[in-house]
């Protein structure tokens, strides 16, 4: 309100002396319409009553209201026939609002800017034949709107940035659902892993320690008996050393993060599809080499299953703040929106939130496929 009250107060003199100008015009309206025709009916609010209206209006109405409210005001204050507020969006003009409604929206050939605190807006147009008090008119509305566009645009960005983290929000309820399920998944099959491994082994070896302090067997039967126990040890730790790796698969291990996607894009050949490799030879922490080591291994997976290309390329760049990857293939395409994130994406997905990575698919059919991800070094 106060903040209106200023604005107000600016254009005070000019108004009023345009004001003495219409009743003016009013006073001599009929001999005019007489002699020459009028060639556009005369506003209905004067230009005080227009600025009063507009600032008054605006105390109780909503951003979109006040926008409705300043095309209105701009055809009733002059002999404008039609009045449409123009937005700037980047380098691309939005209608935010045409009074009256049923009617074509003015271009933006007779336009004024609206502009606030030097950032330009948009603009307010009109259709109709013009004097100078209705220009002057319009400039003045036009720097009232700045305030009421800008805080429109606020308006529509806080919504915009609400939707948006409801949508995360909701993104990172199921990523979390899915992690459970991923952890529940894990355990189960590290117990019958244990059970079925290790156990068995150590269970093996125990009852035959057991065996051989009751039997007391001579000495050529404990050197054999030696070397099945030692046997069964070395497998139950290779079993227990698997399980409790750093999550790396042995290629990765043996060969690090370039030596395994050399060998991957050797399988992706032998499927049709010749892959160009560009990777940092620097290795990043073990979690964070089986991350991209994962995706990258899935993402030419998926060329190979569905994409029916002939090329794909990986980059691989690693940075102090994380690790960059990109898969791209020349492939036939998709429509990501048109297509719901199942299957390879899904599980890609899932498995960079795991680490706080974080996934971007560029695609459109017969265009080929961009797969993006970033994963985020350790804290």
């Amino acid at each position: 309100m106060r903040e209106h009250r200023v604005l107000q107060a600016e254009p005070a003199v000019a108004l009023e002396q345009a004001d003495r100008q219409r009743r003016h015009r009013l006073r001599h309206r009929e001999h005019i319409a007489t002699d020459v025709g009028d060639p556009a009916p005369l506003a209905d609010l004067s230009p005080t009553e227009a600025i009063r209206s507009l600032a008054g209006g605006l105390e109780q109405l909503s951003p979109t209201g006040e926008i409705d409210q300043l095309t209105e005001v701009a055809v009733r204050a002059t002999r404008a026939q039609a009045a449409a507020l123009w937005l700037l969006d980047g380098d691309r003009w939005s209608l935010a609002s045409v009074y009256p409604a049923d009617v074509p929206a003015p271009d933006r050939a007779q336009s004024w800017p609206v502009s606030y605190q030097g950032e330009h807006l948009g603009g307010l147009a009109v259709d109709g034949e013009l004097v100078g008090a209705d220009e002057a008119l319009l400039a003045d509305l036009s720097a009232h709107a700045g305030l009421v566009v800008h805080n429109a645009l606020l308006t529509v960005q806080l919504a915009r940035q609400v939707a948006a983290l409801t949508e995360q929000t909701a993104e990172l309820s199921r990523t979390r659902r899915c992690l459970v399920e991923t952890q529940d998944t894990e355990r189960r099959r590290l117990e019958r892993d244990l059970h079925d491994g290790a156990q068995q082994e150590l269970v093996a070896c125990i009852a035959a320690i057991g065996a051989a302090a009751v039997t007391r067997p001579a000495a050529p039967d404990l050197v054999r008996l030696s070397a099945q126990l030692r046997r069964m040890l070395t497998e139950a730790r290779a079993s227990m050393l698997e399980l409790c790796g750093d999550g790396r698969s042995s290629t990765l291990v043996e060969l690090g993060l370039a030596g395994a996607l050399r060998r991957l894009a050797q399988l992706a050949a032998q499927s049709g599809v010749s892959t160009v490799l560009e990777v940092t030879e620097s290795p990043p922490p073990p979690e964070i080499e089986a991350a991209a080591y994962f995706c990258c291994a899935e993402a030419l997976q998926n060329v190979a299953k569905y994409a029916q290309a002939r090329t794909a390329t990986v980059w691989i760049r690693l940075a102090g703040d994380g690790v960059d990857l990109t898969v791209a293939d020349d492939g036939r395409g998709f429509d990501p929106a048109a297509t719901a994130r199942a299957g390879g994406l899904s599980t890609l997905q899932d498995r960079l939130a795991g680490v706080g990575g974080e996934l971007a698919v560029a695609s459109a059919p017969g265009r080929g496929t961009t797969l993006h991800a970033s994963i985020p070094m350790p804290a």
